[in-house]
């Protein structure tokens, strides 16, 4: 009988820690455009947007390639806002590029919780190549700033096409909690008993 209930309680706990993944900020849409022109040097271009929901950040996914056709590294970020500018980072990443325009998928390590509602920056970081940064696939417009250094110098191009970009969080679904406390009651619940009837 009592391992019954141990394993009650353990299938429990296994339920509990599944999640829902749950879309923060998306507009991919169907397709991405090739911009007008190529982004990297010495400058950072940095993506604003808001959170249209909670959780912890799960993923990244842009649309990017290497504007010279040749493999490279380039450093990106995600950063939390500042009066209008990027501030703190978060989590930062280095991702393999090619010549071929793929969508490039930043898993995150450190699952930083972001806020519904709240702004936050994606940004690219200097390179000394040549990235294509495609657009967006849903018509949005402008957000995206391009400067040397975080600071009132950053440029807007509120009138260009916004760079795609999708942000996933993972978030417990709303059926885990009642099974995580139910397995926790279940726990103290056998305790107890056992406790009283020794």
């Amino acid at each position: 009988m009592k391992r019954i209930w141990m394993g009650a309680i353990l299938i429990c706990g296994f339920v509990a820690v599944s999640s829902a993944s749950t879309l923060v900020f998306d507009n991919l849409g169907p397709g991405y455009v090739i911009p007008p022109f190529f982004y990297g040097g010495s400058d950072f271009e940095a993506l604003p947007f808001t959170a249209a929901s909670g959780g912890n950040l799960s993923a990244i996914l842009l649309p990017i390639a290497n504007g010279l056709n040749q493999a490279s590294f380039v450093g990106m970020g995600l950063y939390a806002d500042n009066a209008g500018q990027p501030g703190a980072a978060l989590e930062t990443w280095s991702a393999a590029l090619t010549g071929v325009p793929t969508l490039v998928t930043l898993s995150s390590v450190l699952h930083p919780e972001l806020s519904a509602g709240s702004t936050y920056w994606f940004v690219i970081l200097p390179t000394p190549d040549s990235i294509v940064w495609y657009h967006n696939g849903v018509g949005d417009v402008g957000g995206l700033w391009v400067g040397a250094a975080f600071n009132p110098l950053f440029q807007a191009f509120d009138t260009f096409p916004t760079p795609g970009l999708q942000v996933i969080s993972s978030a417990p679904e709303p059926g885990t909690w009642t099974l995580m406390m139910a397995g926790l009651s279940l726990a103290i619940f056998r305790r107890r008993r056992l406790a009283v009837t020794r």
